[in-house]
């Protein structure tokens, strides 16, 4: 029989996940699940992410099938195989060889930002570094995740347009994916919150 070399308590959930559940259980947290409000600090594997406050319900690790509890060992820079894949969210990327992806080459970063998702491929920009030149560069149509992500910004709408594509690429880069604004017949879903 084997395992991860991780001290378990006598029911086989870590004593890390234990200590958890305690800390959900002297916050309160079953009582605050659900009601539609993030509490931060019940936002845990252990309290069960809120009741599904703080992620609109959707757990990421639904479809994750690994006898391993890959959420225990998300991002905790060791490579657990069993969890490097997509439907285990890739280990938080603890298996990448090369660790974060590396900046672009300072010669082409000025030139592929510029140039980042024009509809015209330039081969310096094609590579994960350069976050693929916004996909300019594929002959297949664009296979896009269904779903959508939001962000509230602290900065005025001009200040957005004239810096967007850095902040897509730059995002793109961090999630390793090409990402796009959300358009709705041709016009970007960019939106002003206004101080209610």
């Amino acid at each position: 029989m084997g395992g991860v070399g991780r001290k378990a308590a006598p029911n086989g959930i870590s004593e890390e996940l234990l200590r958890d559940k305690i800390q959900c259980a002297s916050q309160g947290c079953h009582d605050k699940a659900g009601n539609g409000i993030c509490d931060e600090d019940c936002n845990t594997p252990g309290c069960d992410f809120d009741g599904g406050d703080c992620s609109l319900g959707v757990s990421p690790w639904a479809n994750c099938t690994s006898p391993l509890r890959c959420w225990e060992l998300f991002k905790n820079k060791i490579c657990d195989e069993e969890c490097n894949n997509p439907e285990c969210l890739f280990d938080g990327h603890d298996c990448d060889v090369r660790g974060d992806v590396q900046p672009c080459n300072p010669i082409y970063d000025a030139y592929c930002q510029s140039h980042y998702a024009n509809g015209r491929c330039d081969d310096g920009c094609n590579n994960a570094e350069c976050n693929w030149d916004g996909l300019d560069c594929e002959n297949e149509p664009s296979i896009l995740a269904l779903g959508s992500v939001s962000m509230v910004l602290e900065m005025d709408l001009p200040t957005f347009k004239n810096m967007s594509v850095a902040f897509v690429r730059s995002i793109g880069r961090q999630l390793r994916t090409t990402v796009r604004i959300k358009l709705d017949q041709q016009v970007i879903l960019v939106f002003v919150l206004l101080n209610l």
